[in-house]
């Protein structure tokens, strides 16, 4: 808690909010222990409205005077893009001091854009701050642009050797520290592989995190999971770049996921929010899902295999802003995700057909 209360500057004065589940980590320590421990305020969104309006999370933060607050990149990156150049009046960001952008790798895109399109209400400098927070650590950033949590370390490892990586050099990120759990609750006690991890020629007592990313300037950054990397024609993606760019593809578009039919290879197919419509008519979607292809096939030098274009909410799941790409894979497997509109391509399959929503 000292730790948090450090890096992200909170006191008695705090009125820390967010939407984030309680069921979840940085939920429950970031969102309710953590200002009851501080004895300031703490004020809880529901999570449902932002999934159809990001912009009504930044009316509440103006409502409720909210002053620190922790969210996936996901939705600042959604908030940069509907202010546009003109942003809505009304709107005063000016008592918020700390944006902790984390939970999903964070864009360099995404923190540049959002301070700047929300300078114009009031946001000052700085209060945007990209963290790394790792399941099996409370929410205290590891790598942010302000102050290292004390007492943490991390390394970014080879997996298969140990070795430690230069900078600039991609591997697995492995952390240790106060704010960094020694085992799962209840589960085997022969851990030491995950949780007592050793750099090679080097101290010991990592834990092996699961998430890939490297440094920049010795400043941790993350870029994805290992085992999300996917093979599609040849070519390895991380889904997680496919789904940013996915969201500057056009203002109609929310969150996206992208997996393979086969397990880890074959066939890319992406989900894809679609938040409004002219209208709210589908005859303009297959315009939407021919730029999202070209797009794809531009950046990523692929085919998409399968795309569907979904309600709000459909990728996500109800109040959890954690990516959840394998279950919903499985639902799509299975021809449980419903589409406004779907297309399919070879090897795809159509696990979705009479799915319509």
């Amino acid at each position: 808690m000292a730790g948090l209360r450090r890096t992200l500057g909170t006191d008695r004065r705090s009125r820390i909010g967010g939407w984030l589940p309680r069921r979840h980590t940085p939920g429950l320590i970031g969102q309710v222990l953590h200002p009851l421990w501080l004895g300031a305020t703490a004020v809880t969104l529901p999570a449902e409205p932002y999934r159809t309006d990001p912009l009504g999370w930044l009316r509440a933060i103006s409502r409720h005077g909210i002053t620190e607050t922790l969210a996936p990149d996901f939705l600042h990156a959604r908030c940069a893009a509907l202010l546009g150049d003109e942003p809505p009046a009304g709107l005063d960001l000016s008592r918020w001091r700390t944006a902790l952008n984390a939970g999903e790798p964070v864009s360099a895109g995404t923190m540049a854009a959002f301070p700047h399109r929300c300078a114009p209400l009031g946001l000052r400098p700085g209060t945007l701050v990209a963290g790394y927070v790792p399941a099996e650590g409370t929410p205290v950033p590891l790598a942010t642009g302000r102050t290292p949590v004390p007492g943490a370390d991390f390394a970014v490892a080879d997996p298969l050797t140990g070795r430690r990586l230069p900078d600039g050099a991609p591997g697995e990120i492995w952390v240790r520290g106060p704010a960094v759990a020694t085992g799962h609750w209840g589960g085997p006690p022969d851990t030491a592989l995950l949780f007592a991890a050793r750099v090679a020629e080097g101290p010991g007592g990592f834990l092996r995190t699961g998430d890939l990313g490297l440094t920049v300037n010795g400043r941790l950054r993350m870029t994805g999971r290992v085992r999300d990397a996917l093979l599609v024609d040849g070519h390895t993606l991380h889904p997680q770049d496919v789904e940013r760019e996915l969201l500057g593809c056009a203002k109609a578009l929310g969150s996206a996921r992208v997996f393979c039919a086969g397990p880890g290879a074959g066939a890319l197919v992406v989900v894809q929010e679609v938040v409004r419509t002219a209208g709210g008519a589908r005859s303009g979607l297959p315009r939407l899902a021919a730029r999202i292809r070209a797009l794809i096939a531009e950046e990523f030098g692929v085919e998409t295999g399968a795309l569907l274009l979904v309600r709000p909410g459909t990728v996500r799941g109800a109040g959890t802003a954690k990516v959840r790409r394998a279950l919903l894979r499985e639902r799509y497997l299975r021809g449980e995700v419903r589409a406004l509109h779907a297309e399919f391509g070879p090897g795809a399959g159509e696990p979705c057909r009479g799915g319509a929503a």
